[in-house]
């Protein structure tokens, strides 16, 4: 037998020319020649084979996917990694059928709350001021005030006057003041009118947003004002 290194085979030769292919008895001389080809496997190669696959079968780990069972790691993978599971467990604060049945019982209170016509209760008016709180049956000398009224709690206010002094024609001045020390001319008078005994004014809607003080001046260059009533109210 001659190897060819060019075919990678064997070649049985019989050069004695006496060999009989039906005889079982009968030798086959063998003549091998050349070494091995540059492909041939080897002890060396096996090793380094047989490293790399014990490196791999390190790496696996053969398991029945269905008694895994705990917590499976997944790490140091790139792209997509598909999980198939019966059921998954929730990450903490997520939503669950629970919280739901509890959200959508309050959203059907509140449906039915706010079907057919939608009630808004408002609250009563607040007032501020009382009854002669300005003046309370004083008199009022030329020139000179009433008492203080504190406004700071009012936005708008109302101002109503009464006094005895029918023979006077003169009027009141409304003076406000931001800080109960400084005082300004608001740029209405009082006019009161006579009504039987007495003399009467009344003003409405004073804005005095920001103001803090209100009072009433005597603004006669001559007269005393007796039996004065005067009343501040407003609302916030």
């Amino acid at each position: 037998m001659v190897r060819n290194n060019n075919l990678n085979s064997v070649i049985l030769t019989n050069p004695d020319n006496n060999f009989n292919p039906y005889d079982a008895a009968s030798p086959l001389p063998v003549t091998l020649s050349g070494g091995g080809g540059g492909g041939d496997a080897t002890a060396a190669n096996q090793v380094i084979g047989n490293t790399s696959l014990s490196t791999i079968d390190g790496k696996i780990t053969a398991c029945d996917t269905g008694s895994i069972s705990g917590t499976v790691a997944v790490s140091a993978v790139s792209g997509d990694v598909d999980i198939r599971a019966a059921t998954l467990p929730l990450p903490s604060g997520a939503s669950s059928a629970i919280n739901q049945v509890a959200g959508n019982s309050s959203l059907s209170s509140i449906a039915t709350a706010v079907a057919g016509t939608l009630l808004v209760k408002q609250n009563e008016v607040l007032n501020e001021g009382s009854y002669a709180n300005a003046a309370n049956n004083v008199s009022i000398a030329n020139g000179a005030y009433s008492s203080v009224v504190i406004i700071a709690n009012i936005n708008v206010c109302s101002i109503f006057y009464e006094d005895s002094s029918t023979s006077s024609f003169d009027s009141l001045k409304i003076e406000v003041s931001p800080d109960g020390t400084n005082y300004f001319d608001y740029g209405i008078e009082l006019y009161p009118s006579q009504e039987g005994l007495v003399r009467k004014a009344v003003q409405t809607n004073l804005h005095v947003e920001g103001l803090t003080h209100l009072r009433l001046k005597n603004s006669s260059a001559s007269d005393t004002y007796a039996n004065v009533y005067g009343t501040v109210v407003g609302s916030p």
